[in-house]
């Protein structure tokens, strides 16, 4: 994506369900444990408690089932486990599309109130972005990887040549 923050690694959505899982399910405990970590340190200073806000507020944002963000790759692990994964990804596009939605409207209700909070106004759309994007890589990526077997027959899967013809469809 232009701004970041999101990361595809190439060969992610052709990984067997449970590395995915593994994988996605990393970010989220990582940041569980620096939250239990700087938890039981913030008696110390409130430089521990900042560091555990900090901790725990990535740990519940990136927890949302989220398409781009960890709580979305660890449902749709758990879907292809269930060989149920497309339609699940479709869901988490459409929560992913709502919660856009709900973050410039919680900006906007919070602007009228006296509250501005330009984040909600950037986050909402951006997320929207990011889950489309992923979305159409993860498809992609499938399609590649299919193709580039040599046993592709079975699946069903040809390779499709695209031409544009400009002009009258008769000179095609």
């Amino acid at each position: 994506t232009p701004l970041g923050f999101v990361a595809q690694a190439d060969g992610f959505s052709v990984l067997p369900p449970g590395k995915r899982f593994f994988i996605a399910g990393s970010g989220l405990f990582a940041s569980l444990i620096l939250s239990i970590l700087f938890g039981a340190l913030s008696v110390y200073g409130s430089f521990y408690q900042e560091l555990y806000t900090a901790n725990l507020a990535i740990l519940l944002v990136n927890a949302l089932p989220i398409l781009p963000l960890d709580g979305g790759r660890v449902i749709t692990a758990l879907a292809a486990g269930a060989g149920c994964e497309r339609f699940v990804e479709k869901s988490l596009l459409i929560l992913s599309y709502l919660s856009a939605i709900a973050l410039v409207g919680l900006g906007l209700y919070g602007a009228i109130n006296g509250i501005l909070n330009p984040t909600l106004f950037f986050l909402g759309p951006y997320l929207a972005y990011a889950a489309k994007q992923c979305s159409i890589a993860a498809s992609a990526e499938v399609v590649q990887t299919m193709e580039s077997r040599s046993h592709h027959q079975q699946y069903g899967v040809r390779k499709v040549e695209t031409w544009a013809v400009l002009g009258e469809t008769s000179s095609l």
